[in-house]
């Protein structure tokens, strides 16, 4: 059925080439990359980096890297697949654990999210996160929403 595993390089090519169109449109306004250049991006900077399988077949890579070196916070991410919409009571009930583990090892998670990806917004809301208004960001000054989680909120 589902697992979670170590994400590798193969999962991240499989993902990046079924990416949901709106994690491509998000993280080209983010910083124009592909989501291929995101996800060795992210496995190469993240301590921990996981995929999620669906009968074998990844469905996201996400993980979290460190936002800064002067404080314990990280910036949590993910790239997925239309695949996440045929589970979402199963993506939904494991995002809490997943969020929880993260929680372990940074003291704050914050990071942006594009405010056309309303299902994200919807998601990270669900998950906790405060949402914050949306404001320019990114190499295009779209707007995107701040969004944070304080371990023990």
């Amino acid at each position: 059925m589902d697992e979670f595993v170590p994400a590798t390089i193969e999962h991240a090519r499989s993902v990046a080439s079924h990416a949901r169109e709106a994690d491509v449109e998000e993280l080209w306004a983010c910083a124009k990359y592909t989501p291929l250049e995101c996800l060795e991006l992210g496995l190469e900077i993240s301590p921990e980096s996981w995929a999620w399988l669906w009968d074998g077949e990844p469905v996201c890579v996400f993980g979290a890297s460190s936002a800064s070196v002067l404080v314990n916070c990280g910036a949590p991410w993910m790239v997925g697949t239309s695949a996440i919409d045929k589970h979402p009571f199963r993506f939904l009930r494991h995002g809490r654990d997943v969020i929880q583990h993260m929680l372990m090892q940074y003291e704050n998670l914050e990071n942006y999210v594009d405010a056309r990806n309303t299902m994200a917004v919807k998601w990270l809301k669900w998950l906790g996160f405060t949402i914050h208004p949306p404001e320019p960001y990114g190499v295009f000054g779209m707007p995107f929403h701040k969004f944070t989680l304080k371990r023990g909120a």
